[in-house]
């Protein structure tokens, strides 16, 4: 049985690499496991998620603390995926909410550097 997601701690940022689609309640427990301030989930899946359903979450309360250089990285090569992760860093942008930086990527290494600069 392979993972449905790995998560990894390379130079300073929590990376997760998702496989295959999960519950909700994975998720939250995964997110658990995460300690840095900088963070990158790329998605190697389509996932079957309405854009209420994106609305939702995004404007649910951050799981990372805001603090000063806080940033989250998506990535997804796939367009439609690229799509409803510019919707989930909108939507939490107009939440109000104190929340990390998100920027949405097609490219890991790009994301990476957005991280680190």
């Amino acid at each position: 049985m392979s993972p449905k997601y790995i998560i990894e701690h390379i130079d300073g940022i929590d990376e997760v690499t998702v496989f295959e689609p999960f519950p909700a309640e994975e998720f939250l427990r995964m997110l658990k496991q995460l300690t840095s301030h900088l963070r990158l989930y790329e998605f190697r899946v389509a996932w079957d998620v309405t854009s209420d359903q994106v609305k939702k979450v995004a404007r649910k309360p951050p799981t990372l603390k805001p603090k000063p250089g806080s940033r989250v990285a998506l990535v997804n090569s796939d367009k439609v995926g690229f799509g409803m992760g510019n919707m989930f860093r909108s939507y939490r942008e107009s939440s109000g909410r104190d929340a990390p930086e998100y920027r949405i990527f097609y490219d890991r290494e790009e994301a990476r550097r957005w991280l680190k600069s």
